[in-house]
């Protein structure tokens, strides 16, 4: 009997953080990889609001888009306990015709070892996904960049055939948070290309005689020279400064007992910010249980109503970009009751059961001194963040800080703080008669703006 060509993926899922973003980033990017004839979805009970053709974080249009395209999609729910032997039968049935068999364990747990041991070895191919967190942990593949959604084959032999056209016409699921849709926006242009690793930023005068001019690549992440060119076209070192900041272009530090380290190590942990946190590019860390008081907010309005009645253009674009971060943050954060009073003296005034154990970061050494020696120092851990200061030379006309050891290594935080810094130019293109794009490196650019 001649073997069957068809090429088939199948998903268990059955995890239980993350679902629906893994799920999505697996099955779509799994989907323009490989040439997929049928697509099998084994889904436990717990999770079957993503099957749920009601739920706004279904998946019904993906399965919907999926097969517009030529391929194939059969769902099945397990029974809760999973029935095994119900199992084996749907897999052997549903299996019997594929050539091939896609496993891609990303989406589950403890039933993909059985999984694997059910098909037939010559058919099986496993592949190696990377789920990406850091500044990406609230986002999903097709709106993470492309290499950082790394696909490997670890078992049997597959033929992959990336087809970054085939995400034409992905259908939405777009934040409604503005910052996070911006960048999701942007991000799902640039995977409709092909990529290389190496993001880049562009600025070009809007004159028909004016040459687009690099100002920033995510491998070498020339801060120096980008700063030279931003200062010599818009000055206002301060907020250069503050933008660069926000963006995540430094790694934030702490300092715990003797020991440096960097926010990153407070993941799991619990975690207040004072208002400076969302100036210095939290949004970029994953933190999964962060606190915000109200003061925050209060303080991040009060500051962009005085800042678009007095500030400069590229100042008035930053505080209006950190009013749409505070939202994205809102979205898997704890908002708490605080006193409308400017946070260093509201933050101690918070009832204690609700911060007690976490740890109060800020960037006022002010306030971490007098935190550290009052009252909230018994039930929380203050912690004073360190951050680069850029300072602009006029005799030289160059900045001359020492920044290799402050800015960020990460190639996930370079790129979204490239597409952040994109995207804060865009909001002053019109002022400044400047277009702004990004490319992949030696790719086409594609044009940003902030909406």
């Amino acid at each position: 009997m001649e073997r069957s060509t068809k090429t088939c993926a199948l998903f268990i899922v059955n995890r239980s953080d993350y679902i629906f973003e893994s799920t999505m980033s697996s099955i779509v990017r799994t989907f323009e990889t490989f040439d997929i004839d049928l697509l099998l979805v084994f889904y436990a009970g717990f999770t079957r609001n993503l099957f749920n053709a009601q739920s706004p974080r279904g998946l019904k249009e993906l399965f919907g888009w999926i097969q517009g395209k030529g391929t194939e999609v059969v769902l099945e729910e397990a029974s809760a306990p999973v029935d095994v032997d119900a199992f084996r039968k749907w897999i052997d049935e549903k299996t019997m015709e594929c050539g091939k068999v896609i496993v891609v364990p990303t989406t589950s747990a403890s039933l993909t070892a059985y999984l694997l041991g059910r098909v037939e070895s010559e058919k099986l191919a496993t592949v190696s996904y990377v789920f990406t967190f850091g500044p990406w942990t609230n986002y999903f593949y097709p709106y993470v960049p492309r290499p950082l959604e790394t696909m490997r084959v670890i078992n049997g032999e597959i033929k992959t055939n990336l087809n970054p056209s085939k995400l034409d016409g992905f259908p939405g699921y777009l934040s409604d948070k503005t910052f996070n849709m911006n960048v999701e926006k942007i991000v799902v242009e640039l995977n409709k290309k092909t990529s290389s690793d190496v993001l880049e930023l562009h600025v070009k005068e809007k004159d028909r005689n004016s040459q687009d001019k690099l100002l920033l690549s995510s491998d070498t992440f020339n801060l120096n020279d980008f700063l030279n060119k931003i200062h010599n076209r818009w000055g206002c070192e301060e907020t250069i400064n503050e933008a660069l900041l926000l963006s995540g272009a430094f790694e934030l530090k702490i300092t715990k007992g003797n020991k440096e380290d960097t926010i990153s190590s407070l993941t799991r942990e619990k975690v207040l910010i004072d208002t400076n946190l969302l100036f210095y590019g939290i949004h970029n860390y994953e933190l999964r249980d962060l606190i915000v008081p109200k003061c925050v907010r209060n303080e991040v309005t009060i500051n962009s109503v005085q800042t678009k009645s007095r500030g400069s253009p590229l100042k008035s674009a930053l505080s209006e970009i950190v009013e749409d971060v505070l939202n994205s943050v809102l979205s898997h954060a704890r908002l708490i009751p605080s006193e409308d009073l400017w946070c260093d003296i509201a933050i101690p005034k918070i009832d204690p059961d609700l911060i007690e154990g976490a740890y109060l970061l800020t960037g006022d050494k002010k306030a971490y001194e007098r935190w550290r020696k009052s009252t909230i120092g018994k039930y929380t851990e203050p912690l004073l963040i360190k951050v680069p200061t850029l300072t602009y030379q006029e005799g030289v006309k160059r900045y001359s800080h020492d920044i290799d050891k402050h800015v960020v290594q990460d190639v996930g935080r370079r790129y979204m703080s490239i597409i952040t810094i994109a995207l804060l130019l865009s909001r002053i293109r019109d002022i400044s008669n400047i277009k702004v794009s990004l490319c992949w490196k030696g790719g086409k650019p594609i044009e940003v703006s902030y909406s």
